[in-house]
């Protein structure tokens, strides 16, 4: 039975899954970051002046609005000085589960001292405010009192601050995680596609070897002849880069290659055809992807009436896709294995194909209506910066 299962072999390797921590320190926050909350916090300064200067007018009071400026100008830079220390708060403190208890003491504490010290820094500024810009003498009232009633403005706009940096950390912890995960599955499928890719290329290197050896004994020219084009096949290999995909036009060159191997060992026994569009010779397609097709299709091609090997290599371009079949006259594919391509090499490259494209590609084995097997890949069309020559 042709095309019979064989076992894949190989570990992946140069993949480390390790997520950060959310232990991990965040990074300090960018210049454009402090900017904004700059800006916000004068922002809401700048509302609270107007609702307060709205207020005078509507109930005739006649509170110089400069003050009033002065007053809520002044609380929003402090309490943008104080953004640090909420910041601080937020993420060596913050609200773990498990711990919210103590976090809420600590943050209480900490909204406490924010508070008194934020009263304290609007007596000494607005007072020194006050007398640069000659306005009224400022009267902070009893002083008890008056730290009571920042108090109760301090500990919201602590809340407030300190709550949005920990949904911002959360955030970017989050971010940092999923661009973690991505990189991470970047790489195993890099590693998975470069495991496969190495599957290929010792496992027709030891099917060619064993032809030349079978050769040796019946025809030492012959031989010879096979190793000499084995060593140019793998001279071009070794100076290939080692990219996942090549043009079209790279890889049926290295096909050729391939072939010109069993060429001299079938002779005229293995006929081989191209029918390649012009303008599918520029598309981007995985290295290695025609060399197991039709090592597949020789191996079990032979033409059951005449023992010859009539091997097809079609390409196209097709409704944003690249169209390829390889064709053999041979058996066909036996009942259970039509569709599915069981061989190392007819697997290895499905799998290339799924982990490089997804559902943007088909892998297709069935037997033709005439006779004979054939091998359909649909990938998604690209194109390489190559120069393009006959086929």
């Amino acid at each position: 039975m042709r095309r019979q299962p064989s076992r894949a072999c190989g570990t992946l390797s140069g993949v480390n899954p390790v997520l950060p921590s959310d232990d991990e320190p965040l990074p300090p926050l960018r210049w454009l970051t402090w900017l904004a909350i700059l800006a916000a916090c004068l922002l809401v300064g700048l509302l609270k002046f107007t609702y307060f200067h709205l207020g005078d007018l509507t109930s005739g009071s006649t509170w110089p609005w400069q003050a009033r400026m002065v007053n809520e100008m002044e609380g929003g830079t402090t309490a943008f000085l104080l953004m640090p220390v909420f910041l601080w708060m937020a993420r060596h403190v913050g609200f773990p589960s498990g711990r919210r208890g103590r976090a809420l003491l600590l943050h209480l504490m900490a909204a406490t001292a924010v508070s008194a010290i934020a009263t304290t820094v609007h007596l000494v500024v607005r007072a020194r405010l006050y007398s640069l810009l000659h306005l009224p003498h400022f009267n902070p009232g009893p002083l008890p009192l008056r730290y009571g009633t920042e108090y109760s403005n301090d500990v919201l706009t602590y809340t407030v601050a300190v709550g949005a940096f920990i949904l911002f950390d959360i955030r970017a912890r989050a971010r940092r995680r999923e661009l973690a995960t991505a990189h991470l599955e970047t790489q195993l499928a890099r590693a998975q596609l470069q495991n496969l890719r190495l599957q290929l290329q010792p496992h027709f290197l030891f099917n060619t070897l064993h032809m030349v050896s079978s050769a040796m004994y019946d025809d030492v020219a012959m031989a010879d002849a096979m190793l000499t084009r084995l060593s140019d096949l793998l001279r071009h290999t070794l100076c290939a880069p080692p990219a996942q995909e090549v043009s079209l036009q790279e890889e049926l060159h290295s096909l050729r290659l391939y072939l010109d191997i069993l060429q001299a060992r079938f002779g005229d026994r293995l006929q081989i055809r191209y029918a390649i569009a012009v303008d599918a010779m520029t598309a981007v397609v995985p290295q290695l992807l025609l060399q197991p097709l039709a090592e597949n299709a020789i191996r079990h091609g032979a033409d059951p009436s005449s023992s010859g090997i009539e091997i097809e290599v079609q390409a196209e371009r097709s409704d944003g896709h690249l169209l390829l079949w390889i064709r053999d006259r041979g058996p066909g594919f036996g009942s259970s294995a039509n569709g599915a391509g069981h061989g190392l090499g007819l697997k290895n490259t499905r799998e290339r194909l799924h982990s490089l494209y997804g559902a943007g590609q088909e892998m297709v084995c069935r037997n033709r209506d005439g006779g004979g097997a054939e091998v359909f890949v649909r990938l998604p069309w690209r194109m390489a910066a190559v120069e393009v020559s006959a086929p």
